[in-house]
C-alpha cells in the first residue's frame, strides 16, 4: 500500500470512518464497496481496542541501547522465530476491513485497524461479509492452516498471494497471538510489533515498535510510540 496516504477518519466520531476509494496499488484493493446501515461486530471491537489512543502520542526514534531494551520488552527473538517458520495457507477468503481513525498512528502498508484482531478468519465467503462491506471495503486474505509459535494464525494480505506461503514485498504478513490480537506484521523491509496490556478480555494496545532493515537484513532504523 502507498504509505503516503493518510489514514482517514475523525477520532470523535462514534464509529470508525469509511475508507475513501482510490487506494492505489496496495494490499487492500477495494472490492465492490457498498454502504450499509448495520454496525458490524468487528467495528465495535475496533472501537474498544483503540479507545485509549490519543493525538498526544508521538513516535520516538530509538538509539541503539534503547532499541536493544525495546527488543527485550517486545520479545523480539520470539517474533523472529515466528517469521522464520514456513506456513501452509487455505484458499483465499474475502473479508471486510476498516481503516484507522485519525488519532491512530500511520503505519506502513496502510495497515487497517480492523486487522488488530483476527476476527476476519471466521468469515467463509463473500456472502458472509456482504452486510459488513461498508466499513471500508473488502480484501482477499489467506489464513495459515498451522498456528504460529506465538499461538495464533498468520494472514497473507495482498493481490499476489500464493498457497505455498510465498510472500512478496507488497504483501502484508500478519501474525496473531493466542488471544486473537495482533502480535506483529511485516511489510516490505519493515517489521511492526504491537504490545498489549491488561487482563483477558480487557486488553488494550499500549505500544507499537517499528523496525526497518537494510538490504543485508540488518536493523537500520527503529522507533516506537506509546499510548
Amino acid at each position: 500500500m502507498n504509505n503516503n496516504t493518510n489514514l482517514q477518519g475523525n477520532f470523535k466520531s462514534p464509529l470508525p470512518p469509511f475508507a475513501k476509494g482510490g487506494v492505489g496499488q496496495n494490499p487492500l484493493s477495494q472490492r465492490g464497496i457498498k454502504g450499509d446501515s448495520k454496525i458490524p461486530f468487528f467495528l465495535i471491537i475496533l472501537l474498544f481496542l483503540t479507545s485509549n489512543i490519543g493525538a498526544e502520542s508521538k513516535w520516538v526514534k530509538l538509539t541503539k541501547p534503547e532499541r536493544e531494551k525495546a527488543f527485550k520488552e517486545f520479545e523480539y527473538d520470539k517474533i523472529q522465530k515466528a517469521i522464520a517458520a514456513k506456513y501452509n495457507y487455505s484458499k483465499e477468503i474475502i473479508v471486510p476491513y476498516s481503516m484507522c481513525q485519525e488519532g491512530f498512528p500511520e503505519l506502513p502498508g496502510q495497515f487497517p485497524c480492523s486487522f488488530l484482531s483476527d476476527e476476519h478468519s471466521i468469515k467463509k465467503s463473500v456472502e458472509d461479509v456482504n452486510s459488513e462491506s461498508g466499513a471500508g471495503g473488502r480484501v482477499g486474505i489467506r489464513v495459515s492452516k498451522e498456528k504460529n509459535s506465538l499461538g495464533g494464525k498468520v494472514f497473507l494480505v495482498g493481490e499476489d498471494q500464493s498457497s505455498d506461503g510465498t510472500v512478496n514485498e507488497d504483501m502484508l504478513q500478519v501474525f496473531y497471538l493466542k488471544n486473537n490480537y495482533i502480535s506483529h506484521y511485516t511489510y516490505k523491509d519493515q517489521l511492526i510489533v504491537f504490545k498489549w496490556k491488561g487482563a483477558k478480555g480487557e486488553e488494550a494496545l499500549v505500544s507499537i515498535l517499528l523496525v526497518k532493515f537494510d538490504k543485508n537484513k540488518e536493523v537500520s532504523f527503529s522507533k516506537r510510540i506509546d499510548f
